[in-house]
C-alpha cells in the first residue's frame, strides 16, 4: 500500500491483513524515479509464482498509473484511490493486471481502463483518518478492491460454504 501521507490510515493495513495480505506500507516521498525504483526492487525477491499487489491513493495513484502502464514482473494487481491525474484516458496497460481505479466523481476523469466514479465525495473518501471519509463509498471501494485483489491472486471465495460453516457453528451453540 502506498501513499503520499507519511501517517497514513493504520486501518486500512489491518483490514488488508485480516483479510489474510501480508500489507506493508511505502510512503511515496514524490521522486518519481526513486519511487520506481522502489516499487520495481520490491518484486525482485519474489519466487517464480509468487505476485504482489498495489493499493495506491492521491499522487502516489497518480504515478502508479504511470509506472505500471508498462509490464512490472509480479505484478498482479494496481489499485489506485483518487490519483491526482491519470495518463491518457485511452492508455493500454498490461493485459495480465488487473486495474481498478476508485474516483470521487467530481475529479472529472473518463478513463477508458477499468474505474469507479462515485458520487457526493471528494478525494479521501475511502481514508478512515480523513474529514472526506464517506463510510457508504467507503465500503462499495473496498469490496471491489477485494474482489480485483482475489482475481489478481487468483484467490476463490466459496460463499455458499462459508455461510454452511456459519449454520452449523450457531446450530452447535
Amino acid at each position: 500500500m502506498t501513499s503520499d501521507d507519511p501517517e497514513f490510515d493504520p486501518t486500512i493495513l489491518s483490514h488488508l491483513r485480516q483479510e489474510g495480505f501480508d500489507a506493508q506500507y511505502l510512503a511515496y516521498g514524490g521522486d518519481a524515479k526513486a519511487y520506481k525504483h522502489e516499487l520495481t526492487s520490491s518484486a525482485e525477491t519474489l519466487e517464480l509464482g509468487e505476485y504482489f499487489a498495489i493499493i495506491a491513493y492521491g499522487d502516489a495513484a497518480a504515478a502508479c498509473l504511470d509506472i505500471c502502464i508498462k509490464p512490472m514482473p509480479h505484478l498482479a494487481a494496481l489499485i489506485a484511490y483518487y490519483p491526482s491525474r491519470i495518463p491518457s484516458p485511452k492508455s493500454k496497460f498490461p493485459p495480465h493486471l488487473d486495474l481498478v481505479v476508485h474516483l470521487a466523481a467530481k475529479q472529472g476523469f473518463a478513463p477508458a481502463f477499468n474505474n469507479f466514479a462515485y458520487q457526493d465525495v471528494d478525494p479521501g473518501f475511502a481514508e478512515h483518518d480523513l474529514d472526506e471519509f464517506d463510510k457508504v463509498s467507503a465500503n462499495l471501494a473496498w469490496t471491489r478492491t477485494l474482489g480485483a485483489l482475489r482475481k489478481g491472486f487468483k484467490v476463490e471465495v466459496n460463499l455458499e460454504q462459508i455461510w454452511e460453516n456459519h449454520l452449523a457453528c450457531v446450530a452447535f451453540s
